[in-house]
């Protein structure tokens, strides 16, 4: 990823509860930046009134830029650019699964991608024949996104784009809610941007999953310093309930051995000795579609259990 070098550990603010305005909470763990490597120290807390994780010191919202570099792995390119017929099946496989999820509840509409990184998935929605729009906070990916794909992205936050109300079928967030500083500001604003019926889709890191159990500290789904928030199962039930939406299921529909891998390389980096090019080698080798094949059903049964990673929520608005 980045060079570690090329930025100073900046200032960190105290930050109350953005659910509930808690200004305390009880310590879990600090640690520094795993997937980048760029320098800091970070602390994650959990509010004693409602439960919400948060990180507690945070950096500012300028700072925060700067922990997405280019690669950051949110970023990816056109599937049609990948490298290898398996890597482009592998990952089209993954994202009709996802487009699939969406249109058994709701065949047809306008969607609205919170967070929509490079495009991929709106493109791929609006070959089905949606309407679509996208808001992205990070000038590379929205501008990937505009040029490669013809999308309509607003660079920029939800809170600066204010979309009217009721004006979205379907609004979609994959691995975003925890990115943002103002998670339940932004619920309420998606909840008056849903049409009366409209569809919440959203997926977060799973905080019931076996790999964060296996992993400690290392699991990926931490991904200290960009997850500023992480959410309860319990604790987010009982919010929807307050903003006048409810959870209708939730399930693990993709990315799980994606996940497990990058929870393992983290975990290996920490924990062994080994060079980081022998670790990215076994990674690599473990991305191959004889061990795909092999863990196949593993991640089957994990997904059905719903124990992996990535936990996605289907929430109507009442």
């Amino acid at each position: 990823m980045s060079n570690p070098t090329t930025l100073v550990a900046p200032m960190l603010l105290r930050v109350s509860c953005d659910n509930c305005g808690s200004e305390g909470g009880r310590f879990l763990f600090s640690g520094p930046d795993r997937l980048c490597g760029l320098p800091g120290w970070f602390t994650l807390v959990q509010c004693c009134e409602c439960g919400w994780i948060r990180q507690n010191p945070r950096l500012g919202d300028e700072d925060l830029k700067k922990y997405y570099p280019n690669d950051y792995v949110a970023f990816g390119k056109a599937i049609e650019d990948e490298m290898g017929f398996w890597n482009r099946w592998d990952r089209r496989y993954g994202l009709i699964k996802r487009c699939e999820s969406i249109e058994r509840l709701v065949p047809l509409g306008r969607i609205l991608e919170v967070g929509c990184g490079t495009g991929v998935f709106l493109s791929e929605m609006r070959q089905r024949g949606w309407s679509v729009a996208g808001i992205e906070p990070n000038a590379y990916a929205s501008n990937y996104a505009t040029t490669r794909f013809s999308l309509e992205v607003f660079n920029g936050t939800l809170e600066q784009y204010d979309p009217a109300p009721e004006s979205f079928d379907v609004i979609y967030l994959s691995n975003v809610l925890e990115h943002l500083t103002t998670p339940a500001q932004d619920l309420r604003r998606i909840q008056r941007a849903l049409v009366r019926g409209g569809l919440l889709v959203m997926s977060v890191p799973n905080l019931e999953s076996l790999d964060r159990k296996l992993f400690g500290e290392s699991w990926i789904g931490w991904e200290l310093p960009r997850h500023l928030y992480l959410f309860p199962y319990a604790a987010l039930e009982r919010f929807f309930v307050s903003i006048g939406m409810r959870i209708i299921t939730r399930d693990c529909p993709s990315g799980s051995h994606y996940a497990f891998l990058l929870s393992l390389q983290l975990f290996l980096g920490d924990h062994t000795a080994l060079d980081r090019r022998v670790i990215n080698k076994i990674i690599d080798a473990m991305r191959q579609f004889p061990v795909r094949l092999g863990a196949l059903p593993f991640f089957w049964v994990m997904d059905r259990l719903r124990l992996s990673s990535i936990l996605t929520y289907y929430a109507r608005k009442n």
